[in-house]
């Protein structure tokens, strides 16, 4: 028995030994394989970062590129639209799509170039980039191009026919105000103001964190520059209109937003009931009055008011319905009407059209 177990004793302490030698040998093949199978793990891994970014950048330029496109198409609609520019090229067109779309960069903060082409009334958009790469740079791939293209139609105003655009403001172009900042400006780009004058500002976080159209808003509680000013201002424009149905348009937002949950989604704009829940708070300092005014009537009466908004959290766009009852000259005006405490009621991208706006 003795014999026996050390026999059999001699002959597990050979197997482990070979076990063991067997097992050496295995790790270093899986060291080789692991050698030569890392760099292009890592190279792959890494490659995948380097698109992931190239894309990052392209969802970039692509919203760049569409909100430029959207923009630039309606302000050209717009200019187009005037007497004085019908024998305009589109190389004068040109220009603003260009002005629209460097703006839209700097104040996206993506890297890139954007350029505009006009054909026909069809304006193409392009954003192009390069993303740096890290881990394909060892392969001498040290960026990856990326591009984007947009095209949008510039309708055709044709004067007079319904569902014709006769005015638009933005507050886009025409003042020096930067990116991300604000200035007071009077009778300004054909307007004629009261009191303080127009705040045009860039400044997304007054309003929900978001600008409804290019990279400026307004606000006519606006900061005063001189003792004794009256902060709530009005803005007026004049226009000369046929008999006929009209519509006016624009996008309005609280720069004062109430945190009670009750409020949230609530939109306080029209008349009578529709204000009643809103009046109360913070003595409406977010309220803008809008007048339509025939020649001869230019008294801001109440009675000439045809919209009203004291409260909305998010930008709703107003669309209000107004009949001129004979060819006349009538004055718009937005008008803040509420608390006066330089903060109140936003507005953006103002449309007058006859009929029904495009």
């Amino acid at each position: 028995m003795d014999r026996l177990l050390q026999a059999t004793m001699a002959m597990a302490a050979r197997a482990g030994k070979s076990c063991r030698s067997f097992l050496a040998d295995q790790r270093g093949n899986i060291s080789l394989i692991a050698g030569l199978s890392l760099p292009v793990l890592v190279l792959a891994v890494g490659g995948g970062i380097d698109l992931s970014r190239a894309f990052g950048l392209r969802q970039e330029l692509a919203n760049v590129s569409e909100l430029s496109c959207s923009q630039s198409s309606r302000e050209i609609t717009y200019l187009r639209s005037q007497p004085a520019n019908a024998r305009r090229s589109n190389s004068y067109f040109l220009s603003t799509a260009n002005t629209v779309s460097a703006r839209r960069l700097s104040a996206s903060g993506t890297s890139g170039e954007i350029r505009n082409s006009i054909s026909g009334s069809t304006l193409t958009v392009t954003g192009t980039g390069s993303s740096d790469n890290v881990f394909a740079a060892v392969m001498g791939a040290n960026t990856t191009p990326v591009s984007v293209t947009r095209s949008c139609q510039i309708a055709d105003p044709g004067a007079g026919s319904p569902g014709t655009l006769l005015f638009m403001e933005s507050f886009e172009t025409g003042h020096s105000v930067a990116s991300n900042n604000w200035g007071v400006l009077q009778n300004w780009n054909g307007w004629m103001t009261f009191n303080a004058g127009i705040e045009i500002n860039g400044l997304p976080e007054l309003s929900a964190g978001t600008i409804r159209f290019g990279n400026f808003f307004a606000e006519l509680d606006s900061h005063c520059f001189v003792s004794g000013c009256q902060s709530n201002s009005t803005m007026s424009r004049i226009l000369r209109l046929t008999r006929g149905d009209y519509e006016i348009r624009y996008w309005y937002i609280s720069r004062v937003r109430n945190p009670n949950p009750a409020f949230a989604g609530a939109i306080g704009c029209g008349a009578g009931a529709a204000l009643e829940p809103y009046r109360a708070w913070q003595n409406e300092t977010n309220r803008i009055d809008v007048y339509a005014e025939r020649e001869g009537d230019y008294t801001f009466a109440a009675s000439n008011i045809v919209d009203s908004c004291v409260y909305a959290d998010q930008w709703v766009e107003r669309r209000i319905p107004f009949r001129a009852s004979r060819d006349a000259n009538y004055r718009f005006s937005w008008r803040a009407s509420g608390q006066q405490d330089t903060v109140g009621g936003l507005i953006d991208y103002i449309r007058i059209c006859r009929g029904t706006c495009p």
